[in-house]
């Protein structure tokens, strides 16, 4: 008897029909009891926000839209204000506004408000232009981000207390250009132009990532503030102004006045002053100038009032007129700089000084090693030569 020879597509395919066969139930045809409701979503559910409009958010003569409750809103268009007035007035807390890519519009003078709002207010995503305050969210915990602000006469874009702004872009003719409240947080921000300050930092404040190019001074920092990784350019006044503040890690060029101007028990370091007009460093009160270059400028470091001052581990090079220029600093440490291709005395003291000038290098300036009675110098090396050796660890070095 011969075997059947069953072939393996065919054994295969009734394997499947069976197994299809088990699952291809029919479910029941009954329909369910009582009246059939909707799947569909509604529109409050696919866009759980407002769109701003005259019915939802009526304005009055003056405003365009006011949003008076809390939640989340947004824009279905451009919006314009009454001439010299408010476009947008955000008179709730706890309010999301999305511009969704459009823009405010606020002319007819100083009193022109593109946005305004109380506390606990966020709003991004967009562009404001105003001829008076551009964004203006004064209360506390409020949020700006991602905005483009273009602002006349007076600030482009404020923050209040323990406020934020993020990634804006500002181009101001006003006084300021962004100002934030105590204890905010300004990071990765732009601004362009303008007579009046770039970014005015409040006590307590942080600055980081950010740019300020033709602002008068670029940076304002007060008591307690911190700028990182920030860059000051070609500013009409001064490139950051600290008042018991601390940058670090930062950059300032071409600036008309000083790279960094300091007041008070305020600390620089790691930054880079560059092609400035005047000094590079001009540091007054007490405070500590730590591993900083201070380059092309007309002097590297300059003080007038500076009491007890550490300038220490920095760099001075090819400024046209001194390394270190103290007229009326006393008291200060001058400790392992390098000081080079100066256009006159590496470094100069007028008054009395009091100093201690220690372990520092120079090279190739124009003029002599200072000699002052009243400060403690440690001996100067010059041309020591290969292989040198000295006793001396606190010894200068000329060569």
């Amino acid at each position: 008897m011969k075997a059947t020879n069953t072939s393996p597509t065919l054994a295969a395919a009734l394997a499947a029909a069976a197994l299809t066969g088990g699952l291809l139930v029919a479910g029941p045809l009954t329909p369910p009891n009582g009246p059939v409701a909707s799947t569909y979503k509604t529109l409050a559910d696919v866009e759980p926000r407002t769109a701003l409009s005259p019915a939802a958010t009526p304005g009055n003569a003056t405003t365009t839209y006011i949003i008076t409750q809390p939640g989340s809103y947004y824009l279905t268009a451009n919006v314009d204000a009454p001439a010299g007035g408010t476009a947008i007035l955000i008179s709730a807390s706890d309010v999301v506004l999305d511009l969704n890519g459009f823009k405010v519009s606020a002319v007819g003078g100083t009193s022109a408000i593109g946005i305004r709002s109380t506390s606990r207010v966020a709003v991004r995503n967009g562009s404001v232009v105003s001829d008076g305050f551009g964004v203006d969210l004064f209360g506390s915990h409020c949020r700006a981000e991602d905005l483009a602000v273009t602002s006349g006469a007076l600030v482009a874009l404020r923050v209040g207390l323990r406020g934020s702004v993020d990634r804006c872009t500002v181009a101001s003719d006003g006084t300021i250009a962004v100002q934030a409240g105590n204890y905010s947080r300004i990071t990765d921000c732009i601004v362009a132009g303008g007579t009046g300050t770039g970014y005015s930092v409040n006590p307590g404040g942080y600055v980081s990532g950010c740019t300020a190019s033709g602002s008068g001074t670029g940076f304002f920092l007060d008591l307690g503030s911190t700028a990182e990784n920030c860059t000051a350019a070609a500013c009409t006044a001064d490139g950051f102004f600290l008042n018991r503040s601390i940058a670090r890690s930062c950059i300032a060029r071409n600036s008309v006045n000083d790279g960094f101007e300091s007041a008070g028990r305020s600390i620089i370091e790691s930054c880079l002053a560059e092609g400035n007009t005047t000094a590079g460093f001009r540091m007054n009160g007490n405070g500590t100038l730590r591993n900083s270059v201070g380059n092309n400028n007309n002097v590297g470091f300059r003080s007038e009032t500076g009491v007890g001052l550490q300038i220490i581990d920095n760099e001075f090079s090819n400024n046209t007129s001194f390394g270190i220029y103290s007229n009326g600093m006393t008291n200060a440490r001058i400790d392992g700089n390098q000081i080079y291709g100066n256009n006159a005395a590496p470094i100069f003291i007028t008054g009395s000084g009091g100093h201690l000038i220690v372990r520092n290098t120079f090279k190739n300036n124009n003029g002599a090693f200072p000699t002052d009675p009243s400060s403690d110098i440690a001996q100067v090396l010059t041309n020591p030569g290969n292989a040198f050796s000295s006793s001396n660890a606190w010894a200068n070095i000329a060569y």
